[in-house]
């Protein structure tokens, strides 16, 4: 309720709508058919959400929020606060997180703190401070305490930047093998090229001698 209300709107008559959309989006319910008292919304991540539109409505100069500006930074807003949250974060974290956290074709998966931070790369430190910028959290289960996402909403943010690095590392992958390929080939020409030179050296020397020992030949025969 608090975060819902810290920031401003168009006109007061605006907050129900703007709010509603809001709780519906955090709940994956976007049908007006689901009675918002039944819906089950993350305090964490409503209160991101409340954040990332206010920051959104700064950067855009805009004075107030609006039903509009919800509309259209959905995924934005989303996509804006998984990359804040991964600022100087080591590479081996990012990829763990979206490795590890997410199963194809996109459900979030939990891993014991304890493997966690055995993984190579993975520091504590940027574990905490995922956990501060509330993009993960830690489950009791059990006698187990178990890293997660913080909420469904985010598995499709993550899994598209997955799906992104290994584009790219394909990409990267692909462009080595074709400068090594290419490599292999100058080395080859370069290898012939030497091959045929020294074979018309060879061929000269040869002739040269064939030559001379002509001539040693006529000029012992003259003689």
């Amino acid at each position: 309720h608090r975060d819902l209300h810290s920031f401003p709107t168009r006109r007061s008559s605006d907050l129900p709508e703007v709010a509603e959309q809001v709780v519906r989006f955090v709940a994956k319910a976007g049908s007006e058919e689901h009675d918002l008292s039944q819906l089950v919304v993350d305090p964490a991540l409503l209160s991101v959400m409340c954040s990332e539109l206010n920051e959104k409505r700064c950067q855009r100069g805009e004075p107030m929020i609006s039903a509009d500006l919800l509309e259209g930074s959905r995924e934005e807003i989303l996509h804006d606060f998984y990359e804040r949250a991964m600022q100087n974060v080591s590479a081996a974290t990012r990829t763990f997180v979206e490795d590890r956290l997410i199963l194809d074709p996109g459900y979030r998966d939990t891993v014991a703190l304890d493997v966690v931070f055995r993984s190579p790369g993975v520091a504590r430190s940027d574990i905490d401070q995922l956990i501060h910028r509330r993009l993960l959290r830690v489950e009791q289960r059990g006698p187990v305490r178990r890293l997660e996402l913080t909420h469904d909403l985010l598995v499709g943010v993550v899994l598209e930047s997955r799906n992104k690095r290994y584009l790219e590392e394909k990409a990267r992958k692909e462009k080595a093998a074709r400068l090594e390929a290419e490599q292999r080939e100058q080395t080859a020409r370069r290898t012939l090229r030497r091959t045929r030179i020294i074979a018309a050296v060879f061929v000269l020397v040869s002739l040269v001698a064939v030559v001379a020992a002509g001539i040693a030949f006529w000029t012992m025969k003259k003689a």
